[in-house]
């Protein structure tokens, strides 16, 4: 989690040393589609739709998703109109009660949303140019290690590659007396592999793996590289916006955790 912080607080502290005298706010989006199966109740594909305050001032992903770690304002737009739409279907986001933030019903998610399905990004925002950007979702896949019901400490986790992906994001989470501990390994290009050290003391483990598109895999990377990155806006595929368009397969799975060393030294 500490690098989650670090992360954002290095693009806002970027931000503000770049900021111009007349810097005047840009459309900021964060759209993120996903379809998931698995043993843990799939993530509901949400939408925040605001400003800019500073150059550079956008969000990763994961901390949209986990609203208690977002660590800086978000500066939302109520009255926009948020439009997905994949061939002949066309669905239109509800604003929610937070300004700025636009979702679908759950149904929707599971219904609509499957792998290699392509699809289209539409927002009227007040008084800025419409936008548009496309996604498509990489193809299923799934964890193929450990195969039985239980992770031993110091085993690793492994899933089979998904075609469309330029990457993948590994969320792992403890579970112990009834409390959950939520961790991100940040963005994998290439390794399907990740040895995954917890303390001993836990009950529980799931992990959620998400092949990630193009779209959303560089945003992430932006988020976790800034320094090496030359110019953010490349990273974000929103021509006329700072933010993203993305679209995520996703599995998860539930393992009994065992604080005994992997016997098979994986």
């Amino acid at each position: 989690m500490r690098h989650k912080f670090l992360a954002i607080l290095v693009l806002l502290l970027v931000s503000c040393a770049t900021e111009p005298q007349d810097y005047e706010s840009e459309p900021n989006i964060c759209v993120i589609l996903s379809t998931e199966h698995g043993d843990f109740e799939p993530w509901e594909s949400r939408a925040t739709v605001g400003r800019t305050v500073v150059v550079g001032d956008t969000v990763p992903v994961d901390t949209i998703r986990e609203g208690e770690y977002y660590s800086f304002p978000w500066v939302g737009i109520s009255g926009a109109e948020v439009i997905l739409s994949n061939n002949d279907t066309t669905v239109i986001l509800d604003e929610t009660s937070d300004q700025g933030y636009y979702k679908l019903y759950p149904l929707y998610n599971y219904s609509l949303f499957v792998p290699e399905a392509i699809w289209e990004l539409e927002v009227n925002y007040p008084g800025w140019p419409e936008l548009h950007a496309g996604t498509r979702f990489p193809e299923d896949f799934e964890i193929t290690h450990p195969p039985g019901d239980t992770f031993f400490w110091g085993d690793s986790i492994v899933w089979s590659a998904s075609e469309g992906a330029k990457g993948y994001g590994l969320w792992y989470t403890y579970q112990k007396s009834g409390i959950w501990w939520q961790y991100f390994t940040g963005p994998l290009e290439s390794a399907r592999r990740s040895k995954v050290i917890p303390p001993r003391d836990y009950d529980e483990i799931v992990f959620r793996v998400a092949a990630l598109d193009t779209n959303l895999y560089d945003y992430l990377y932006c988020g976790w590289n800034f320094f090496e990155i030359d110019d953010p806006r490349d990273w974000m595929h929103i021509e006329g916006a700072w933010g993203v368009f993305g679209a995520q397969t996703v599995v998860s799975r539930s393992y009994v955790f065992s604080p005994q060393d992997s016997l098979a030294g994986n």
